[in-house]
C-alpha cells in the first residue's frame, strides 16, 4: 500500500511539473507574440510621423516657424522626435542651434530623454544619455548630467562626459584626463564625432603632448581624422615611447599621414612579427614605395620578413593595374 502512494505521489509530482512546463512555454510565447507586436506599432509610428516630424523641424529652423508637432503625446512620437532633432544638431549651427534649443524646450525633450535615463538601464539608459549629449539643454539637465561623469556604468560617464564637453570644449583635457581606464575604439570616435560637430577649435597640439594615454590616443585620431601634418616631430617621439599600445597608434598615424617615417625602424622591428605585417600592409596601401620602405627592408635582413616588404608593395601595384 506504501508502494502504491509513493508511486501516486511521482506521478502526481510529474504532473505538476508537466504542467509548469507548459505554462512557462505559453507564457514565453505570449511574451514573444507581445514584443513582436509592440516593435510592429513601434515600426508604424515611425514611418507614419517620420516625414511630418521632419518637415515641422524644416519650417521651424529654416523659417522660424513654431509649427506643432502632431501626436507627441503617442508612445515611441517624442523619442523618434528626439532621435530627429539630435541627428539635426550635428550638422547645424548658429541661429540654427538656437532654434533647436527652442523645439527641445517646446516639446519637452530634455525632461523625457532625463526621466528615461532615470527608469531605464543598460543601452536604453545609455541612448537616452547620448541624445541629451547631443542636444542644447539647459543649465540645470548640465549639472544632473555633470553628477554622473564618475558613474560605474562606462556607457553613462561616457556620453555624460561628452555631454560636458559639448557644451564646454575648453574643459576636453580636463574631462578626459579623468577618466579611469583605457578609452576603447568606440569611445574615441564617439568623442571625436563630439568634438567633429562642436564647432569649437581644438587644441590639438595640446593635446597630444599630454602624458595621459586617453589623450594621446584622441590626439592621434585627431591627426588621421583632420590630417595634421605639423604634429609628425610629436607622433615620432610618441612611436619611441615604448608603450607598445601607443607605439602601434603612432605608427599607424604616420601612416596615414603619408610623409616621410624617419626614425622608427629600429621600435617598428622590435615589434611581433604579427604587428610589423599589419604596418608594412598599411604602408603598401597607403602608397608608400620600395624605394621609401627600403630602410624598413633593410632592417628586417636575416629575419623571416626579409622578403615580405618587396612582396606586397609588388602586390599593391598589381592591384592599382587591375
Amino acid at each position: 500500500m506504501s508502494f502504491r502512494m509513493e508511486a501516486d505521489d511521482v506521478v502526481m509530482l510529474l504532473g505538476i511539473y508537466l504542467a509548469a512546463i507548459v505554462l512557462a512555454s505559453l507564457a514565453a510565447t505570449a511574451a514573444v507574440a507581445w514584443h513582436r507586436s509592440a516593435e510592429r506599432r513601434r515600426t508604424r509610428t515611425r514611418l507614419r510621423y517620420a516625414g511630418l516630424y521632419a518637415d515641422c523641424l524644416c519650417d521651424r529652423i529654416e523659417y522660424g516657424r513654431r509649427t506643432p508637432f502632431p501626436a507627441l503625446r503617442r508612445p515611441g512620437c517624442r523619442m523618434l522626435l528626439a532621435e530627429m532633432t539630435a541627428s539635426l544638431c550635428t550638422v547645424t549651427s548658429g541661429t540654427a542651434k538656437e532654434r533647436i534649443a527652442e523645439t527641445v524646450d517646446d516639446c519637452g525633450l530634455e525632461r523625457v530623454l532625463w526621466r528615461r535615463s532615470r527608469v531605464t538601464g543598460g543601452w536604453l539608459r545609455a541612448r537616452s544619455l547620448q541624445l541629451l549629449s547631443q542636444l542644447p539643454v539647459s543649465e540645470r539637465c548640465a549639472r544632473r548630467l555633470a553628477a554622473l561623469e564618475h558613474a560605474p556604468n562606462r556607457y553613462v560617464r561616457l556620453y555624460a562626459t561628452l555631454a560636458g564637453i559639448a557644451r564646454e570644449p575648453e574643459s576636453l583635457i580636463a574631462r578626459i584626463g579623468n577618466l579611469p581606464g583605457r578609452l576603447s575604439a568606440f569611445e574615441l570616435s564617439e568623442l571625436l564625432m563630439t568634438l567633429k560637430h562642436s564647432g569649437a577649435p581644438i587644441a590639438c597640439g595640446a593635446i597630444i603632448a599630454s602624458a595621459n594615454p586617453n589623450l594621446e590616443r584622441l590626439g592621434f585620431s585627431l591627426i588621421r581624422h583632420f590630417q595634421l601634418d605639423g604634429t609628425r616631430e610629436r607622433v615620432c617621439e610618441l612611436a619611441r615611447s615604448g608603450d607598445e599600445a601607443i607605439c602601434r597608434e603612432a605608427l599607424c598615424t604616420l601612416a596615414l599621414l603619408r610623409g616621410p617615417i624617419t626614425g622608427v625602424e629600429e621600435t617598428i622591428v622590435a615589434l611581433p612579427e604579427r604587428e610589423r605585417r599589419r604596418i608594412y600592409r598599411l604602408l603598401a596601401t597607403q602608397g608608400y614605395s620600395l624605394r621609401a620602405l627600403e630602410r624598413f627592408a633593410k632592417a628586417e635582413e636575416g629575419d623571416r620578413l626579409e622578403g615580405y616588404i618587396p612582396h606586397i608593395v609588388e602586390m599593391r601595384k598589381r592591384k592599382i593595374k587591375v
